[in-house]
């Protein structure tokens, strides 16, 4: 669908924002928009932008909102479009604003292969659980490496190391081989290498590690962003 340049205008006033290096891709975003959303989505779209411009990050995040949240919002729902818009306000409020335009990249591919708001929501909230925590480097490096998890005569943890006896397959394995693959020592491809599945695939996600060791260590919630990572790159087996 074309837009008459008088209708670009009128959308271009409601985006408050300054770039002016918008404007060469504004029209394209703006008839995919037209083609995809209702009345009330386009208002939305354009506000969302707009807070996305006041953060202070330059011209990339909100281009990359305008080209990335049409297709999004009307596959799952047009209120994803400011819930997407508040996410990237609130990581902009942390020390982990840098991550803003690497999060915005990724929205498009997570709705395509999550398929509902709610999982949406529940990415979110997992981008933010490691955020807070420092990223997923420093989850991994809260294993002092103590080996309480190589314990076999008391407690849960660690059923897989119970069973097969592996230093691999205990925690303090997995938390190693999580900071080989972040650091590039185990391959270049990082956390995607496909050799670091099977360490993070027997991981049963009983969570005993969470609760019984002495650091605290979330190895459940490291496996799930593993597995975000690792099926962008790979995609989802007929197994999983």
């Amino acid at each position: 669908m074309s837009l008459t340049p008088e209708q670009i205008d009128l959308y271009r006033e409601q985006l408050k924002c300054g770039f002016k290096d918008l404007d060469e891709f504004f029209q394209p975003c703006m008839e995919e928009a037209e083609a995809l959303l209702s009345p009330q989505g386009i208002k939305d779209y354009l506000e969302g932008a707009s807070l996305i411009c006041m953060i202070g990050r330059g011209f990339e995040p909100v281009l990359v909102y305008l080209e990335e949240m049409p297709e999004v919002a009307s596959k799952l729902g047009e209120s994803t479009l400011s819930l997407i818009s508040q996410a990237v306000w609130k990581m902009s409020r942390t020390p982990n604003g840098k991550a803003i335009p690497p999060f915005l990249q990724t929205i498009g591919e997570a709705a395509r292969r999550l398929g509902s708001e709610e999982l949406l929501k529940g990415y979110i909230d997992t981008v933010f659980d490691f955020s807070d925590f420092g990223g997923l480097s420093r989850a991994a490096e809260q294993c002092a490496g103590v080996g309480a998890c190589r314990k076999t005569l008391t407690g849960t943890m660690c059923p897989s190391f119970l069973a097969t006896l592996d230093e691999a397959d205990n925690t303090r394995g997995r938390a190693n081989a999580l900071r080989l693959a972040i650091s590039g020592q185990l391959s270049p491809e990082g956390l995607t290498d496909s050799a670091l599945y099977p360490v993070m695939d027997l991981c049963l996600e009983c969570k005993a590690c969470k609760s019984e060791c002495p650091t605290g260590v979330d190895m459940a919630r490291m496996k799930s962003e593993f597995l975000n990572q690792y099926y962008q790159k790979h995609g989802v087996s007929l197994r999983s």
